[in-house]
């Protein structure tokens, strides 16, 4: 097994780990006081966190067997998924995110921080899979662009796997 397959591989691990502990915390019932707690505190705010119109994850093919796809989620609770290569499903899906999924998203986002992330790019590299987060509101777009788990910036690899685990939770129906 070749390096960056170990990397990868590693990478889907600490994916796997975080969709058991959001399916754990689903299937704990009503949401618990803390949820409440944080969903109070979000509503209390005077200034709201950033209220993104759609956040969008996309990870590109490689040479290998990187997963490739685009989902996209939307502050009116759709979320799209075009399924590239090397995933589970493959064309073009849609699915409906639960009561209050994409604002909990915005408020995750913000408490990670990539919202305060320095744009950067990365030395352009062919083999590899890019990682690609995209906040956009109202016209105003943020990229944030990085090739390796082991490098990028801890915002963007958290943001990454907090929108990737909620792709794998969705029940997904084929568009096309």
């Amino acid at each position: 097994m070749s390096e960056l397959q170990q990397k990868s591989r590693g990478a889907w691990l600490w994916t796997s780990l975080l969709v058991g502990a959001l399916g754990a915390m689903s299937a704990c019932g009503p949401a618990s006081s803390a949820q409440d707690e944080e969903t109070s505190k979000l509503e209390a705010q005077k200034e709201p966190v950033e209220r993104w119109d759609t956040i969008k994850l996309e990870r590109t093919l490689c040479f290998g067997h990187c997963p490739a796809f685009v989902v996209t989620y939307h502050r009116d609770g759709r979320a799209e998924l075009n399924a590239r290569g090397n995933i589970e499903l493959s064309g073009k899906h849609e699915a409906r995110l639960g009561e209050g999924i994409f604002d909990r998203l915005c408020l995750a986002i913000d408490k990670i921080g990539l919202n305060g992330l320095e744009p950067h790019v990365p030395p352009t590299i062919v083999d590899v899979a890019w990682t690609i987060v995209t906040l956009e509101r109202e016209g105003h777009k943020l990229r944030f662009k990085d090739y390796s788990d082991e490098t990028m910036p801890a915002e963007l690899w958290a943001t990454s796997l907090l929108l990737d685990g909620l792709r794998l939770r969705l029940g997904w129906t084929k568009i096309d």
